[in-house]
């Protein structure tokens, strides 16, 4: 995944094996993987604000997003919000 400028619309179809949920009322639900398709490796974070759960959405799922990527906070790419399917 070569992304060269920011923000990009982009669609990701794979296994997200890092599901992380913000206790303590925040409510967002944070999902993050990582590979070395092509020539470098990658990360990317999918942000869904206002989401303490998500049905179905668990660790090692197949999820597809469509969004726009742009950098978070921490310097690396972030889907903020994006269109989502379970692919079981």
């Amino acid at each position: 995944m070569a992304i060269t400028s920011w923000p990009k619309d982009a669609g990701v179809s794979r296994s997200w094996p890092q599901l992380r949920l913000y206790p303590d009322g925040q409510e967002e639900t944070y999902l993050t993987s990582s590979g070395a398709e092509g020539p470098t490796p990658w990360t990317l974070a999918a942000v869904f604000y206002g989401r303490t759960q998500i049905a179905g959405l668990e660790p090692g799922c197949r999820v597809r997003l469509r969004g726009m990527v742009g950098i978070g906070a921490d310097g690396r790419p972030a889907m903020i919000n994006p269109a989502y399917d379970l692919l079981g």
